[in-house]
């Protein structure tokens, strides 16, 4: 388990470069269903991430003239890739390699412009998107008591949606939020100011019925001191998720596993800070 990583460096070129990307990837996501899951600095593994249809896409940004000094966070890549990936959706990791032209930054190839990360092909995230909805056109699939369209979530996602609900709720509360990340193993996941003093917050999600609101990760102690060494002040955000669209929690179903289904309700218990 990894406790800390530093973000990216970026340069002006760099960021100019990735504004580019983000802007290409936002007129796409017009024609489509896409929806962006980060697109914001600093940028720990992906660049961009966003799901469509049933998948999850992490990308990274390049300069083709200057591909290795580019590429060298692509085992970043790979890693969330890994984490996000469950049965029922697939996650991938792309490329998007990018070239200056006299118009400014554009991609090198046609339509997406991505490339799979373990392929190195063209890859085409709304063509995959079809083949799914190809292939669960079945006379299984429709009989299922589950709707096609309802896509599980995993551990990864799960913990990205704590994340976003402990953020929001920091920001409302009048916490400046200077860094967030989803990697379920690096920490903090939030670092936050209030009243010129720095927190780091380490957030952890479990789904109901379980008793607990989150767990603390074994390792706290470790985390606590690496925190505290860096003049953060260490915090605990525990929260109890339940889905109140598809699977309302039921207490005489205790004995089942819990399910959260991407794009439904998701109930969240009362967000409470306290000391790692």
């Amino acid at each position: 388990m990894q406790d800390f990583i530093d973000p990216q460096d970026i340069d002006e070129t760099f960021w100019n470069m990735w504004c580019a990307g983000g802007s290409h990837l936002q007129e796409l996501f017009k024609s489509t269903d896409a929806r962006w899951l980060r697109a914001e600095l600093p940028l720990f593994r992906e660049h961009y991430s966003f799901s469509l249809g049933d998948n999850l896409f992490f990308v990274q940004v390049y300069d083709v003239e200057d591909a290795a000094r580019q590429l060298r966070y692509s085992n970043r890549l790979e890693m969330i890739v890994e984490d996000a990936h469950v049965p029922t959706a697939r996650a991938l990791g792309c490329f998007l390699p990018m070239q200056k032209s006299s118009d400014g930054w554009k991609p090198t190839m046609p339509g997406w412009g991505f490339v799979d990360d373990e392929t190195s092909e063209p890859i085409d995230p709304s063509d995959l998107k079809r083949d799914r909805s190809i292939s669960t056109n079945s006379f299984a699939s429709q009989a299922s008591h589950v709707q096609s369209s309802w896509i599980q979530m995993g551990d990864w996602e799960i913990h990205d949606v704590g994340v976003q609900l402990a953020r929001n709720y920091l920001a409302e509360k009048g916490w400046k939020i200077e860094q967030w990340q989803s990697d379920r193993h690096v920490f903090p996941s939030l670092i936050a100011v209030k009243e010129e003093q720095r927190f780091a917050f380490v957030v952890s999600s479990s789904i109901q019925p379980h008793s607990e609101k989150g767990h603390r990760p074994d390792n706290a102690v470790s985390i606590r001191s690496r925190m505290e060494q860096l003049g953060l002040i260490p915090k605990f955000i525990g929260l109890a998720l339940a889905d109140g669209t598809h699977d309302p929690f039921d207490p005489r179903l205790t004995h089942l596993k819990r399910r959260l289904f991407r794009g439904g309700k998701i109930l969240c218990s009362t967000i409470e800070i306290e000391d790692l």
